[in-house]
């Protein structure tokens, strides 16, 4: 899952294996990483964190 991850998303595979337990897990991720948060909300993970709401 993790380098599905960072493949898809173009995540470095550090940033991926946080994504990946959280997403397995259905357990939010708290990060500022925007490109991270980007790919969290595309796989239905919630944000927590300065990137909890989305910019419009």
């Amino acid at each position: 899952m993790t380098l599905y991850l960072a493949n898809r998303y173009a995540l470095t595979a550090y940033d991926a294996s946080y994504v990946a337990p959280a997403k397995a897990d259905g357990l939010p991720l708290a990060t500022a990483d925007r490109k991270m948060a980007d790919a969290a909300r595309n796989e239905g993970i919630t944000i927590l964190g300065p990137l909890e709401r989305r910019e419009v």
